[in-house]
């Protein structure tokens, strides 16, 4: 009775230490995550504002369609103009360049991807 007292002991502390490494490992892929739309959100603003040529270049480069997800437009943070159904109140007038050339390069399918989302544009592959 003691040898299993002790055994079920020791697996419950290797199971909590097991939950412990979980957890953590979460926290920095959440922590990851949030780095990687915010770095994304900075690279498409400086492509849009500074980098016009480039952006012009990817977007004849671009295929697909936008799906209207609004996965793009909660990266990092959730976008001020979505409603409450994930509609963007200004899709069709005024809507700001950084969100009207979204998808740039496949970086930005990537952003969504970790996201857990699947954009409808792509690029295609250099073969």
């Amino acid at each position: 009775m003691k040898y299993t007292n002790l055994l079920g002991g020791q697996l419950l502390i290797q199971y909590n230490h097991l939950l412990n490494k979980i957890y953590t490992y979460s926290n920095k892929i959440k922590q990851k995550r949030f780095v990687i739309h915010v770095t994304g959100k900075i690279r498409r603003g400086y492509f849009v504002h500074f980098k016009k040529d480039y952006v012009r270049t990817q977007l004849k480069l671009r295929k697909g369609q936008c799906r209207q997800c609004a996965r793009c437009c909660s990266l990092a943070f959730r976008c001020p103009l979505l409603t409450t159904e994930n509609l963007c109140l200004t899709y069709m007038k005024g809507r700001p360049d950084v969100c009207k050339f979204f998808a740039i390069d496949q970086r930005d399918i990537d952003d969504v991807a970790v996201s857990g989302g699947q954009c409808g544009y792509w690029f295609e592959k250099d073969e």
